[in-house]
């Protein structure tokens, strides 16, 4: 939320972001404090939870780089959790391929690329996570024990 831009840039080093005003914030307040702050643009990729869509992160990341304060360093989605998508080697692909053409084309120095939640493990597990992706965001999996995707132990 707006209001917590302060905290976050006091206390996190990154955050995923998907809207230019929050984005704003930050810079704001990592200028105040003499930081950079890095930030990982998260893609709708098709669950409409959030994200930037696809057709529109040219004119996102035109918009990122004109503010002062904050670094992209990679894209990231979130499946599963609104709309039920399940992560594939088709959505995660897509997302890999769009994240490695915005940073040729913007000459962006990305870390990562995180590929979603517990929903995304099973494709881990199986070894058809698609090259590229280097994160996934593991709560449910790690705290009870369960992916999201199928609901397996």
């Amino acid at each position: 939320m707006l209001d917590e831009a302060e905290d976050v840039v006091l206390w996190s080093d990154y955050s995923l972001n998907s809207e230019i005003e929050t984005v704003r914030a930050l810079g704001e307040k990592a200028i105040k404090y003499g930081k950079k702050h890095k930030i990982i643009i998260m893609l709708d990729m098709g669950d409409l939870r959030e994200g930037v869509w696809p057709d529109d992160i040219d004119d996102f990341i035109k918009e990122v780089l004109k503010i002062e304060g904050v670094e992209i360093k990679g894209f990231g989605t979130n499946l599963t959790c609104y709309g039920g998508v399940i992560p594939d080697e088709a959505n995660l692909g897509r997302l890999t391929s769009i994240a490695m053409d915005m940073a040729n084309k913007y000459s962006l120095d990305i870390e990562y690329i995180s590929g979603g939640n517990s929903s995304s493990y099973y494709l881990l597990e199986d070894g058809r996570l698609p090259n590229g992706i280097n994160n996934l965001r593991l709560g449910e999996v790690a705290i009870l024990g369960r992916e999201t995707a199928f609901g397996k132990k």
